[in-house]
């Protein structure tokens, strides 16, 4: 006959299992969590850039040096923080909105203190590539002006993460082979790395708070556990001694 679950539940075997699983799931939990969450900020990241460049080529109808071109490009890099290019069939820049600006909230992997804007810098993003080598020499562009959506992704020089390209071409309202333009969209994944430090910072402190719980817990296992085996142990040796009529008097159901 299977023992009940209230009864294995009180077994010290079970009280021991939940706790080592205790220590176990949540760190494995924590780094689950903050790996999906990467990977959902920075496919919202791509989205949007490509949103945004969607919408840019959209607003001159294929005329890269239509006014509204510059006018939505200029509107897109104040939204997404980014910097937004329009190029022409050539690869020769007509608009260009300014380097992405950024607020460096970390030295190294330390977050500093949010409560002193004197601690806040801001800098422009420098590109790996220099701009003036040409524009249509890089990849991402090189296969937009062939027609296809180009992406790419390179190293920053100054600040911590990486860039992120998007190049889409723009094309004729009639939907034409010719490529007249391309817009080119550049941002970088450095508010995404300082989200997933202060996500960092959170699941320390769960750790942390999880070392306490279970050293709390342990603390009373050990106690619940000992003690009763003391007083066995003092009971046997009182029999070994002679001594008759001895009661133990041990509550509970567990081993």
């Amino acid at each position: 006959m299977r023992r009940p679950l209230s009864r294995w539940l009180a077994s010290i075997s079970a009280r021991l299992l939940l706790v080592n699983a205790f220590l176990v799931v949540v760190p494995i939990a924590g780094i689950s969590f903050a790996r999906t969450y990467e990977r959902e900020l920075l496919r919202g990241e791509e989205e949007g850039m490509v949103t945004a460049a969607t919408a840019v080529a959209a607003a001159g109808m294929g005329d890269p040096r239509a006014p509204a071109v510059a006018a939505c490009a200029r509107a897109a890099a104040e939204r997404l923080r980014a910097q937004v290019r329009v190029l022409d069939g050539a690869g020769a820049v007509l608009v260009d909105t300014g380097p992405e600006r950024v607020e460096l909230r970390t030295q190294g992997r330390r977050l500093l203190s949010s409560l002193d804007p004197r601690s806040v810098r801001r800098v422009d993003v420098q590109e790996s590539l220099p701009a003036d080598a040409g524009l249509a020499a890089r990849p991402e562009v090189a296969k937009a002006l062939g027609g296809a959506p180009g992406r790419y992704t390179r190293r920053m020089q100054n600040v911590r993460g990486v860039q992120l390209f998007v190049a889409e071409p723009m094309r004729a309202p009639d939907g034409g082979p010719a490529v007249r333009g391309v817009v080119y969209v550049a941002r970088t994944t450095y508010p995404v790395l300082v989200s997933l430090y202060y996500v960092r910072n959170a699941l320390i402190k769960i750790a942390l708070v999880s070392l306490g719980v279970a050293a709390v817990v342990a603390l009373f296992l050990g106690f619940t556990i000992a003690r009763p085996l003391r007083r066995l142990t003092e009971a046997a040796g009182r029999i070994a001694a002679g001594e008759h009529g001895v009661a133990l008097n041990l509550r509970g159901s567990d081993e």
